[in-house]
This record gives structure tokens, C-alpha cells and sequence, in this order.
């Protein structure tokens, strides 16, 4: 932030889950296998402050953490993070992210997120606290309709009620419009930067127990992607800023 590199008007929060530490038995799948006797010395094998959830992207459950991690759209860099057990839900974090960016001084104009935070809630603290537009798709699985675009159009009008209803109709984008699109396609920034920690920096490859350890795992990598965001900046080649293979021996 002090060399101007991460400019924070416009952040983007995304997380991705990654696999706790868990040892099955390998006997499991013999059809002569006791599974009741194995059943608490398996439980024991696992980590326990982790959880189970349903991995939309894999389809397929998990047994892991949630890392969340805000992203500095104009530069693509990690701001701040957080670790939860992987069946907390993304929108209860974005109150402790909200907080965070208080604290740092940050004028954001625009809050980026994916369908997973769309609640009428996270919106209004968006705005009240932030003075922010909230860029967040629509996500019409609780509304009621025949197909999924009556649910969706149910939806859309529902929020902008909430919206004149709590005098914010300042900060509504239309979630259909052109404009909203064009914001929103930096939402791949946060991908690109999960698929560089997953790809080169072994986000994926956590190899002790507990959330404190895997906070400090996480930090790590991203602590490593600003470095080499610094560093790139300061031998004047700022277009390696997010190219972490370039700086690896």
C-alpha cells in the first residue's frame, strides 16, 4: 500500500476449500472389514477442528477449511485473509472483512463477491459501513417461482425493494446491465490468485492440524505473492507483479 501498488478502491472476496489432514483406514473397502471397531480410531485420525461441505465447484464433499481472502482488484494481490471450517458459510465473514478494512483506512468504492454472499444483510453493511457498491450476482434459491428465472426475476425485485426501502437505491446495479458485467469480470483476479497458490505456492498441500496452522500455512503464501509483487516493482519489471514461477529456483 505505501509503494501504491495495491490501491484498495476495489476489492474482490472469494474462498476456496482445502483438504484437512485425514487418514482413512486402508482396510476400509474389504468387505470382511469391522468398521464399527475402526470407526473411533478413524475419527481420531482426522483433524478435528475441520469440517464437511459440499464443494459445488468438485462436486463432491469435503473434509477441510475455508480460506478467504480479499483481493485488491486493480493489482490482483491479497489483502487480508481469514480460516474457517469448510462448512461456514462464505457471507458470515464478510462483517470480520468489513471491520478489517475500517481499520485499515481504505476508501472502497466497489465490494466484490460472488452469489454466495448475496444476502440482504451483507448488502446493507456494504453500503451503511463502506460507502461501497456491492457488485454481488443475485441468488434466487430461497424465492419462490416456477423455473429458475421466474425465482431469479422474484429475486432481483425483492432486492431493489430492499433497496428503496432502506434508502440505498443510489448504490443498485442492475445485476442484468452491461455495467454490472463489466465490474464484475474482475471477480477472476481472485480465481487467478487461488490457482496460483494452489498451482505454484501448494496452498493445497497442508500438512499439520488445527486453524491456527493453517492461517499461518495460508499467510505464508500469501505473504510470498506480495513479496514477489515488491520485488518485481523494484527491479522495474512491474509486469511480473503476479508471475510467482518467475521468481522461483
Amino acid at each position: 500500500m505505501n509503494l501504491g501498488i495495491i490501491k484498495g478502491e476495489k476489492v474482490s472476496l472469494d474462498c476456496s476449500i482445502i483438504w484437512a489432514w485425514f487418514k482413512d483406514c486402508r482396510w476400509s473397502n474389504n468387505p470382511k472389514h469391522e468398521k464399527r471397531k475402526c470407526e473411533s480410531r478413524r475419527h481420531e485420525s482426522r483433524d478435528k477442528e475441520a469440517s464437511w461441505t459440499w464443494d459445488s465447484h468438485r462436486e463432491q464433499y469435503m473434509y477441510g477449511y475455508k480460506v478467504h481472502v480479499m483481493i485488491d482488484s486493480a493489482s490482483g494481490l491479497p489483502m487480508m485473509l481469514t480460516v474457517t471450517k469448510a462448512g461456514y458459510g462464505e457471507d458470515r465473514t464478510v462483517r470480520w472483512f468489513v471491520r478489517m478494512l475500517l481499520s485499515l483506512g481504505l476508501s472502497i468504492k466497489k465490494f466484490l463477491a460472488d452469489a454466495a454472499y448475496d444476502s440482504n444483510s451483507t448488502r446493507l453493511m456494504i453500503v451503511r459501513r463502506l460507502k461501497a457498491i456491492p457488485f454481488i450476482p443475485l441468488n434466487a434459491r430461497n424465492c419462490k417461482g416456477k423455473n429458475e428465472e421466474e425465482k431469479r426475476a422474484r429475486r432481483k425485485m425483492l432486492c431493489f425493494k430492499f433497496y428503496a426501502k432502506n434508502f440505498i437505491k443510489n448504490y443498485w446495479i442492475d445485476p442484468d446491465a452491461e455495467a454490472f458485467d463489466e465490474e464484475y469480470d474482475a471477480r477472476t483476479l481472485s480465481e487467478q490468485g487461488f490457482s496460483i497458490g494452489k498451482g505454484s505456492l501448494n496452498l493445497d498441500s497442508l500438512k499439520h492440524k488445527g486453524v491456527n496452522w493453517v492461517t499461518l500455512h495460508s499467510a505464508c503464501i500469501c505473504i510470498i505473492m506480495l513479496l514477489v509483487a515488491k520485488t518485481s516493482v523494484e527491479i522495474g519489471r512491474p509486469d511480473l507483479m503476479r508471475c510467482v514461477k518467475c521468481f522461483q529456483g
